[in-house]
């Protein structure tokens, strides 16, 4: 009979150890998993940021080059108006 409890107990506790074991690697793998998302998100912020300064300064270039009188169709227009259109966009990407 004490070698039936013996076993008893050593099946129980090896069921949570492994239990306790398996708990903890998926824990450890969920958090690996946030880790990455995370870093992508970063990564992306990072490149929309990026691309939000590039724009600026093309549209800084174009604002620099503007005649004092100007028009809808001028060739300044023509090349300001692409420029003006991906900061826009760009600064939608970029939340807050």
């Amino acid at each position: 009979m004490i070698s039936m409890v013996g076993v008893a107990v050593g099946g129980a506790l090896t069921y949570l150890t492994q239990r306790t074991t398996q708990r903890t690697a998926d824990r450890a793998e969920e958090q690996r998993r946030a880790a990455v998302r995370a870093e992508e998100r970063r990564a992306e912020q990072i490149r929309t940021v990026l691309e939000f300064i590039r724009c600026a300064l093309e549209a800084e270039g174009v604002a620099h080059a503007r005649p004092h009188q100007w028009a809808v169709g001028d060739d300044w227009y023509v090349t300001a108006r692409p420029a003006m259109d991906q900061g826009r966009v760009v600064q939608v990407m970029c939340p807050g």
